[in-house]
């Protein structure tokens, strides 16, 4: 697709390809479109349903490293959760999104419809 660009030097009009306009776009859409915590349609975690929450969650970060992905969890979640799910082991060491998952099913398994 081609577009008309205004030359600042002689104030004449050319054509340059949509891509040329385009190539930080990706990263951008990217940036924008991840949910901020307590934003309509982000992931929320009350203590019920932790293998729905989850789910959400490995879909937002998919291709996270496993620190940041767990580090980001607590804002996601309701307060008092948010404060419990800081003190489990494996979120201390944020090595392990696998150990992290477990453990937190394991948490809230009461409440969980799976």
């Amino acid at each position: 697709m081609l577009e008309l660009a205004e030359s600042s030097s002689t104030g004449k009009q050319r054509e340059r390809s949509m891509e040329d306009t385009t190539t930080d776009r990706p990263m951008i859409l990217a940036l924008m479109l991840f949910p901020l915590p307590h934003q309509i349609g982000a992931s929320f975690f009350d203590g019920k349903d932790v293998s729905n929450f989850i789910l959400q969650w490995e879909d937002l970060t998919m291709n996270w490293l496993d620190g940041p992905r767990i580090k980001k969890v607590p804002l996601y979640c309701k307060k008092i959760i948010g404060k419990y799910v800081k003190t489990l082991g494996t979120y201390i060491y944020a090595n392990n999104w696998k150990g992290f998952v477990m453990e937190l099913k394991s948490e809230f398994k009461d409440d969980d419809c799976e």
